[in-house]
């Protein structure tokens, strides 16, 4: 057997792995606007600043008029406080700094997951690489990244259990889904991981005919059937006890489901999905080009995620990952050189394999950890004191976002009801609450479909009835929940709609977004004292 003569003496040195979370981490956040772009970060700062202020979980809305009471189930709460604590601490560089070391941490989990089941350097990081590539699709500042992180964290436990036997590996399984599901609904992804694991070991007990490794088959069946159920019962453990379930399944089956961009089929005309496609075609390859090496469970598994994906593009990087982890167990014995071959002649792929093996056993080497987490400390504090935004500009985008005219709506105090789209109405969460209340924003699931087509109606001047669609009037839905005025982006549908109706006035215009105000009398002396001229039509 080789002699790892790392293991007798320390050594400050990184990792090949400390390396990614060192250079990633500091990446992500340098150029961490990419992470502030969806609306959900505004409600999500601003409820877990509730929370915090509180010490309770909202069960009813907060924010809107147009549904006042209606039953939330914050499924996302501690996520929601972990990003509030960053934003009261260091703002949004808090906050995207927070999120910089959760994307990296999953980057290096799965890093490591790909090393402990046998690839190299050379195969491991391009395929971390590929699939964090198209795991980017849901990486932003919502709870998403941590379904990532804790599902690899799943993964890696469930494929140390199989290959040691260790029983007592599983018992971290229970905490991990507890904190899942106190931040994420994605939890039901981890169900999946142990079900095929369980039906993995099921196919082996019953094509087994050893006493003996049935025998063995059936305590780890038994095992992981009992983890099963300690973690469903440990989910129960959260503000909305078991309701969480139900609710996964009631909006998993709502209509509105179809016009959500992110629960769409992926488009492949869009260059985003490239590194989708690759992987795709690496997986085929792989499988059709190699003899099979890959676990059946993870492969049922990957088949199923696939599906899925196809129907989602928001389970896209959950197919990444599994995919990526069948390439390499396809893959990691071209890599490991035949023991019973002679070396006279090795084959070019052997040579690469013998100047990384020493390499790989870096690895190893104890105290590692240290220079990551000296990294980790020294960023944080940084964050911390206000000197990063020195460095980098961190917030909204006002080319993304109604900043300029939000800021004029509490300048001038706008009278009565307002109305904006979802993503925008998010933002007046952050910007306006509670002076004003949104009309909607992007907790569709929670606002369900009837408001949700109302909103399409107002957006698209189309309305929507089961298939058939029509020609919409907006002005019937501001007249029912008493609009008064209107945030709208500058080129959309609705703008023009309402600059050809008398009974509108544009108030304001910037590079982005215009406000409409109602054309009555009471908004006319509204005008004279606020704004000191009326506008013109």
């Amino acid at each position: 057997m080789e002699k790892n003569i790392f293991t007798k003496r320390f050594s400050p040195l990184p990792t090949f792995g400390g390396v990614i979370f060192i250079i990633y981490s500091l990446l992500i956040f340098l150029n961490g606007e990419f992470l502030l772009t969806e609306g959900d970060t505004a409600w999500i700062i601003r409820t877990g600043e509730y929370i915090i202020q509180t010490g309770t979980v909202p069960s009813h809305d907060l924010y809107s008029y147009t549904c006042p009471d209606l039953p939330w189930v914050v499924y996302q709460w501690g996520f929601m406080v972990l990003v509030a604590s960053a934003y009261k601490i260091a703002g949004f560089h808090g906050v995207v700094w927070l999120c910089s070391i959760i994307i990296a941490s999953l980057m290096l989990l799965f890093f490591k997951l790909l090393r402990a089941i046998g690839s190299s350097i050379l195969v491991a990081f391009p395929l971390t690489l590929l699939a964090t590539t198209v795991a980017t699709y849901d990486w932003d500042v919502r709870p998403g990244i941590v379904t990532q992180l804790l599902f690899i964290t799943t993964l890696f436990i469930l494929q140390k259990y199989k290959s040691t036997s260790d029983t007592r590996i599983l018992y971290s399984l229970p905490l991990i889904f507890l904190v899942w599901a106190n931040t994420h609904l994605g939890f039901i992804v981890g169900f999946v991981a142990i079900g095929f694991t369980i039906l993995e070991r099921y196919l082996c007990f019953i094509s087994e005919k050893d006493s003996v490794s049935r025998a063995k088959e059936r305590r780890a069946i038994v095992v992981l059937v009992g983890l099963l159920g300690v973690s469903l019962l440990v989910t129960l453990i959260n503000p909305n006890s078991y309701k969480l379930i139900p609710y996964f399944l009631r909006i998993a089956d709502a209509q509105q489901n179809d016009y959500i961009m992110e629960l769409k089929s992926p488009n492949f005309h869009s260059h985003i999905l490239i590194s989708f496609q690759l992987m795709l075609i690496v997986l085929i390859a792989s499988l059709a080009f190699l003899p099979r090496k890959a676990e059946l469970g993870t492969l049922l598994m990957t088949f199923v995620f696939l599906i899925a994906s196809l129907h989602s593009i928001r389970l896209s990087p959950f197919f990444a990952f599994l995919s990526c982890i069948v390439i390499a167990q396809q893959v990691n014995p071209i890599f490991i050189p035949d023991p019973k071959k002679t070396q006279a002649n090795p084959s070019i792929t052997e040579k690469l394999y013998a100047r990384l093996r020493r390499f790989d056993e870096l690895e190893e080497i104890f105290g590692s950890w240290i220079l990551p987490l000296l990294v980790s400390i020294v960023v944080t504090l940084t964050v911390m004191s206000g000197y990063t935004s020195r460095i980098v500009d961190l917030s909204f985008s006002k080319k993304n976002f109604p900043v300029e005219a939000c800021n004029f709506a509490m300048q001038h105090g706008l009278p009565g009801n307002l109305y904006s789209s979802g993503y925008w109405g998010s933002y007046a969460i952050f910007s306006l609450y509670p002076k004003y209340k949104v009309f909607i924003d992007t907790r569709f699931d929670m606002y369900g479909d009837k408001i949700f087509f109302e909103v399409l109606e107002c957006e698209y001047l189309t309305r929507y009835e089961s298939v058939d669609v029509h020609a919409g009037d907006p002005n019937k839905i501001f007249d029912k929940y008493q609009v008064n005025w209107v945030l709208t982006g500058k080129e959309s549908l609705l703008a023009i709609f309402l600059k050809k109706d008398m009974w509108w006035l544009e108030i304001h215009s910037d590079e982005v977004a215009l406000i409409f105000l109602r054309n009555n009398h009471a908004n006319s002396l509204w005008l004279k004292e606020n704004l000191r001229a009326s506008s013109a039509k």
